[in-house]
């Protein structure tokens, strides 16, 4: 469990909050990456002396309500809810003193109507760039580009009609805050998310794991191992980093970690199911690289973890990847498989590895939960405060206005 930062480092705490304030989380999403993002924050939560309920579609484990759904087409795997009443009910049940959303469809409604119900403060969290997904999921699937932006610029108002009923609207990249106010977003305000630094640690690094992994993807001794962990989607665009590694010769491989309707392919390539956090961590410690050539990325939490084992990164130079990785690892702004191959190669040079790692390690730590959940819980306290009438100490509001 993550411990709370260094109280003659930090600035002066913030009020403790009232016991039993409860907070429910209303995510969309119940992937890998999602798992871990919400299993940490619960953690931290609770150890501030926080309740904390996630609802979600197909969630389970402690403090998880499952969310009936329906499995939504083309997604490989994802599920979608399509009953607002029942939803809304169960999020009701719950009796929360706050609700954040991370959805902006079915989900997303019902808990506002919830919200209004019990007279509770309501925060929207944006994990995904919805307008530039589906405007690229309807140019690639009609070759329409003009029917391509029209749904770009229709989501995006709807997000702005969307948005205007919360009480605030973070998101996790200035990239994607940049988005959301292009579309008329006004109340949204930046909230990164986190790595839990203990967990994900350059300790975990051992030649003899790493010599049984490669006895285990069938890979020669001394090949090249580079890492991709995340959803296997269009947007990914893994295909790109499957001819990268390609060209970088037999004696480099790309593991390719997660689900997804869109697997990568090749004689280069091993794909592996979904892994354990702490085999996950265990894993990233043992690669060469990580890699990921996404370009519509609102954070980028894989990224963030393999920094956080001291493992070298290289990233696409678009959406919000070049936040993480600029001056802490490579970034790389083509879409030529043989500029990723060049920029690759460049990785694995003498030295740079090293110095890569160390660099990456320090921005990761700078971002550990027990950091950034101090401001999330400061952003929390704000509101409850403020539905109550009441206001926070001068100290304190200044730490608002620098959240902010």
């Amino acid at each position: 469990m993550l411990s709370r930062p260094d109280p003659v480092s930090e600035p002066a705490p913030l009020p403790a909050p009232r016991e039993g304030n409860h907070l429910l989380d209303v995510s969309a999403l119940w992937d890998d990456a999602s798992q871990r993002y919400l299993g940490a924050k619960h953690a931290w939560l609770q150890a501030a002396g926080w309740r904390h309920t996630i609802v979600a579609p197909q969630g389970h484990g402690r403090g998880v309500v499952s969310c009936p759904s329906v499995p939504a087409p083309w997604s490989g795997g994802r599920r979608v809810v399509a009953d607002a009443g029942r939803a809304q009910r169960l999020i009701e049940r719950a009796e929360p003193d706050l609700i954040e959303v991370a959805d902006a469809g079915v989900l997303g409604w019902a808990a506002l109507a919830a919200a209004r119900r019990l007279r509770v403060p309501v925060v929207a969290c944006c994990l995904y760039e919805l307008p530039t997904a589906l405007g690229g999921w309807f140019g690639q699937h009609t070759r329409s580009g003009h029917l391509a932006r029209w749904v770009e610029r229709s989501t995006g108002a709807y997000l702005r009609r969307f948005y205007a009923h919360f009480d605030e609207v973070l998101a996790p990249s200035e990239s994607t805050v940049r988005v959301l106010r292009g579309f008329g977003v006004s109340n949204v305000r930046l909230q990164s998310l986190g790595v839990d630094s203990a967990l994900f640690t350059p300790r975990l690094r051992e030649p003899a794991w790493r010599w049984q992994l490669e006895r285990l993807i069938g890979a020669a001794p001394g090949s090249t191992l580079l890492l991709y962990a995340g959803r296997f989607e269009a947007d990914k665009n893994l295909p790109l980093l499957v001819e990268a590694v390609r060209q970088l010769g037999p004696r480099c491989l790309l593991l390719a970690v997660g689900s997804g309707p869109l697997p990568p392919t090749g004689a280069q390539v091993r794909v592996l199911a979904p892994q354990p956090d702490h085999r996950l961590a265990r894993l990233m410690a043992n690669v060469d690289g990580f890699v990921h050539a996404g370009d519509r990325e609102t954070f980028g939490l894989a990224v963030l973890e393999a920094m956080a084992c001291g493992t070298p990164v290289i990233t696409s130079g678009y959406g919000a990847l070049p936040e993480l990785a600029e001056g802490a690892g490579l970034v790389v702004r083509s879409r030529d498989p043989a500029d990723w191959a060049a920029a690759l190669a460049t990785l694995l040079e003498d030295g740079a590895p090293q110095r890569w790692a160390a660099q990456g390690r320090t921005r990761a730590i700078a971002r550990d939960w027990s950091v950034v959940m101090t401001e999330w819980e400061a952003r929390y306290l704000t509101l409850l405060l403020q539905r109550e009438g009441q206001t926070l100490p001068e100290f304190a509001a200044a730490d608002q206005r620098a959240l902010a």
